[in-house]
């Protein structure tokens, strides 16, 4: 499958969303860091980041080999991280994988964001729109850094008259996103799936 093939397919799938607030697994957004530890298989790590985090080596996803990492603000589960070495094997695997619950909002590199809801949702959009992302996605996959960014059942919220604006205002505070992100130079390349329900963070932060 072809790198826009994927980008293709990634903004037209979208799947189900559970009622709980998992980001990953059992591990749910907001669960007391006290609960996971050497007995569940985790061991703190990115202490040079400066955040709280206990990562477990080994996890499976989309047929690969993650490390997971679990971030908590003020002791509480706030993100869940896999972290692993690119293959062009590996990330066709994940981003297949995502497409089946989660619909592609945008596409980023380390400059900038092309809006891909938008052209979804755009009646007027043309095969030359289409071709303007797909080149920004494989010039950003060339030059090293590329991620996409999806929502959780996004279908669902997507109402006749609305424009992505309108929509991502619509979305409850629980909705979770999934960052796709790869990371390449000479030395090598790294994979990493990023869950979080930034809205629950940001209805926290404003108590």
């Amino acid at each position: 499958m072809g790198r826009w093939a994927i980008g293709a397919l990634l903004m037209c799938l979208a799947g189900w969303a559970s009622a709980a607030d998992p980001l990953f697994g059992k591990y749910n957004h907001g669960a007391a860091l006290k609960g996971i530890g050497d007995k569940q298989g985790f061991a703190p790590c990115l202490e040079s980041t400066g955040v709280t985090a206990r990562c477990k080596e080994n996890v499976e996803y989309a047929g690969g080999r993650f490390r997971l990492a679990l971030t908590f603000e003020k002791q509480k589960l706030e993100d869940a991280a896999l972290y692993g070495e690119y293959s062009d094997a590996s990330y066709r695997r994940v981003l297949q994988q995502v497409a089946k619950s989660y619909m592609l909002v945008a596409i980023a590199d380390d400059k900038n964001v092309v809006d891909v809801l938008a052209h979804t949702l755009n009646p007027n959009r043309t095969a030359a729109d289409a071709k303007t992302i797909g080149d920004f996605e494989t010039h950003a996959l060339r030059n090293g850094t590329i991620t996409y960014r999806l929502y959780e059942q996004l279908d669902k919220y997507i109402k006749p008259g609305l424009d992505a604006k309108q929509v991502l205002a619509s979305l409850p505070a629980n909705i979770r996103v999934v960052e796709v992100t790869v990371k390449r130079d000479e030395t090598g390349g790294l994979l990493i799936v990023q869950f979080a329900r930034p809205g629950l963070d940001a209805k926290k932060a404003k108590r």
